[in-house]
């Protein structure tokens, strides 16, 4: 009893301070990543990648600020950092040991979180630490892939409980054992929370696929098995043989229990390994895609610059031959060209006088070109003036010719529906002639119709009136028709005289004369 009296004291443990006077729940320390050995993924983080990271304006302000606050598990949806999901606070930069490791040191915060990773360091877990960032990889000499520390976007370290450096496993500082099993401080804490902290809790929980579900009894049951222990009479001795030989058998178990939890930890390292391999993979059959269809873009491409090698050849084959011809033309006027030379050289001395004659006459030639060349200039210039007025005008016209049109446009529209309205009137005229509806003769008419298929169609109706009339038999309502010659009304000729002048309207707008 008093041995349960002080497990009942020790449930509540108070809260505790960090060195800066801030309340936490506890402290953990340990290698937080490792800058000579990659990642159980493959990566390497180098040493000057974490040196830029640290010295980062933003990430200096978080530590102003506070420090940087991370999150139980890594999220799957998001980078940035959720209030809600806050666990543990790095509230100093990390330091570096010989062994290439960044040693920090991470505060447990009083939030749903911090609550559980507290009372998983609380049961002896080593709890893991691992960064959430976002960057480029490269192949390094070394064979590795190594993160490119000028695309790196560092956001915080996480707990997990598998990381990516095995060697990234911290450890509690100060820890308060109370002898209570983890079930119970889940279970407890899940008690003291409120609905929305306690909704937090059991969703981290389930992520992380931790059993926290408390199958034991209450403490009420377990004082009531006290009770009930200290008048147990000898009779039930045997009862405790069989109890130990259960408690052996239920070692053994345990003790097999944590080889298989071992040995599918390292099935699951190598699964991760195995994962990482497979995205590099498929990165590469990606990019090894990507290059065979740039082969085939450019092997397309060569066959055309081959075919057009083969136009030019032609062309060039074809220029050869042309520019063969000109140099026998050239020597053959060459050839002439010094016979007559000789000739001319021979009679040069009879022809000296013709030749100052020829001068002079080229002299001559050469100011009328000159004189006829600035009056072409002069005229060339007064046509250029007289074709930009004639732009000029021609864009005026253009925009009052469109107006014109336009307002063509809009008469002829009008004069169609003005027509579309008297043969609507000629048909309802009709129609109340007959005794009809006009729907009755508009039913018969064909899609492009004149006033000699209206009347053509009220004829029919009018005979078939006659015929019905002629009937041996009554009808019930007997229908009387008045046969009278048909005589062109003045509607009609208006209507007509109407429709001659939108003709001429329209012809006239056309330019049809």
């Amino acid at each position: 009893m008093e041995k349960v009296k002080r497990e009942e004291l020790q449930l509540d443990d108070s809260v505790k301070q960090n060195n800066k006077g801030q309340v936490i729940l506890g402290r953990l320390t340990g290698p937080c990543a490792d800058f000579l050995n990659p990642t159980r993924n493959g990566r390497q983080y180098d040493e000057t990648l974490w040196e830029k990271v640290f010295n980062d304006p933003i990430v200096n302000e978080y530590f102003e600020a506070g420090g940087i606050p991370g999150e139980l598990d890594h999220p799957t949806d998001r980078l940035d950092t959720c209030s809600e999901k806050i666990a543990i606070m790095m509230p100093e930069k990390p330091t570096k040991d010989k062994d290439g490791h960044l040693i920090a040191s991470f505060d447990i915060l009083d939030t749903p979180n911090g609550r559980i990773v507290w009372t998983l360091a609380k049961y002896g877990y080593k709890l893991g630490i691992s960064s959430r960032g976002n960057g480029e990889v490269y192949d390094g000499d070394d064979g590795n892939e190594h993160v490119d520390e000028d695309s790196y976007d560092f956001r915080a370290f996480d707990i997990v409980l598998l990381p990516a450096v095995k060697a990234a496993r911290l450890k509690m500082v100060e820890s308060l054992q109370n002898g209570k099993s983890f079930k119970q401080a889940i279970n407890e804490a899940l008690d003291k929370a409120n609905a929305d902290e306690k909704k937090v809790m059991q969703e981290t929980l389930d992520n992380l696929k931790i059993d926290y579900k408390d199958k034991q009894n209450s403490k009420k049951e377990i004082k009531s098995k006290i009770d009930d222990a200290e008048n147990i009479n000898e009779s039930n001795m045997a009862a405790n043989n069989v109890g130990a030989d259960v408690i052996k058998e239920l070692q053994e178990a345990l003790l097999v229990k944590q080889k298989l939890e071992t040995m599918v930890t390292e099935l699951q390292e190598k699964l991760s390994v195995c994962y990482a391999k497979e995205a590099k993979y498929e990165e590469d059959l990606n990019k090894h895609k990507s290059a065979i269809q740039n082969l085939s873009l450019q092997a397309k491409s060569a066959k055309a610059l081959k075919t057009k090698v083969e136009s030019l050849e032609k062309e060039l084959k074809t220029k050869d031959t042309t520019l063969t011809e000109s140099q026998d033309r050239d020597n053959k006027i060459k050839s002439i060209k010094d016979s007559k030379i000789k000739s001319l050289t021979e009679n040069l001395s009879t022809k000296e006088v013709e030749l100052r004659k020829a001068n002079g006459e080229i002299s001559l030639l050469k100011e009328n070109i000159n004189a006829i060349k600035k009056a072409n200039e002069t005229k060339i210039q007064a046509l250029n003036e007289q074709l930009a007025e004639q732009k000029k005008n021609l864009s005026i016209k253009t925009v009052e010719y469109s107006n014109k049109l336009g307002k063509s446009n809009k008469l002829v529209e009008q004069y169609r529906n003005t027509a579309k309205i008297a043969v609507n009137k000629y048909i309802e005229s009709q129609a109340t002639r007959l005794g009809v509806k006009s729907q009755e003769i508009t039913s018969k008419l064909p899609s492009n119709y004149s006033f000699n298929d209206i009347d053509n169609i009220c004829e029919e109706l009018s005979s078939f009136k006659l015929r019905i009339s002629d009937l041996p038999f009554n009808l019930d309502k007997p229908v009387k028709a008045k046969i009278t010659e048909a005589k062109e009304n003045s509607s009609l000729k208006v209507n007509n005289s109407f429709d001659e002048m939108v003709d001429e309207d329209l012809y006239r707008v056309a330019g049809i004369h």
